[in-house]
Order: C-alpha cells, then structure tokens, then sequence
C-alpha cells in the first residue's frame, strides 16, 4: 500500500490591513458623532428639509421632484446626486415616494457629518506620538 499523501486545507489569505482600516475607520465615526447630541451648538444627523436623490437614465430631475412637491435645490455632478428641497416636516414621506418611483435610483436622507477638533500636536494619538519633525509621514 503506497504512503498516505498529506492533504491540506488551503487557508486564504488574511485581509487584516483592510479589516483594521475598516475597524478604524467605524471608531472614527462612532466618535465623531457621539458629540452631536452633546449641547446646543450639537448639528443635526440630517437635514431636515433635503434628500440626495438619483434619477435614472432619461427621467427629468425638476418634473420627478415637482411630482412630489419637492424642487430640485443643486446637483452633484460628479456622482450624478441631486440634492432636493422638501417642504418643512414631509422628509419621511417624500422619501418613500421618491423611493417607490420608478423614476428614481436611490433616495435617501442628507446626512451631516462634522469633523471633530484636530487634537493638540503635543498629544499621542491612538498611542503614537507626533513625528519630531513635525511632518505628518515618514521622512526620505
């Protein structure tokens, strides 16, 4: 009887460079918007009175949001999102007609993100100090 070839489960290969940005990247958010409700000066999640809509191929951005008694307040060119204006307290219900139109891709609220105040140059951040030379990368 000839000898048992070993066999082996081939593993795939480990993404943890992404998986750690990712990570981060959730902590980041988490902590940015932890703030929001802190006191008065906190910003709103959304703008109360926008969506960003996408319209599909063909249809008229200004007919499709008068349909809905909203009107088309600016365009994002670069991605092909309008940003529409809805009348004050009918966000909820605008949404879901925009979202039931065959014209429409995709609608959803204006979200408002905010940056949290850059910490002082003295201080670790996640445990690494700021380089000596003041750059924010290595050097050379």
């Amino acid at each position: 009887m000839p000898p048992r070839a070993e066999t082996r489960t081939p593993t795939r290969p480990r993404r943890t460079g992404a998986r750690s940005l990712a990570a981060a990247f959730c902590c980041f958010l988490i902590a940015a918007t932890s703030t929001q409700g802190a006191g008065p000066a906190a910003t709103p999640a959304c703008r109360p009175d926008e969506l960003l809509v996408a319209f599909r191929p063909g249809a008229e951005p200004a007919a499709v949001s008068a349909r809905h008694g909203a009107t088309v307040a600016s365009e994002i060119p670069d991605i092909g999102v309008f940003v529409v204006a809805v009348p004050p307290g009918t966000a909820a219900a605008t949404l879901a007609a925009f979202a039931a139109d065959a014209d429409v891709e995709f609608a959803e609220p204006n979200g408002v993100a905010s940056v949290p105040e850059a910490p002082p140059a003295s201080r670790d951040v996640c445990g690494v100090a700021p380089p000596e030379d003041g750059m924010d990368g290595p050097s050379g």
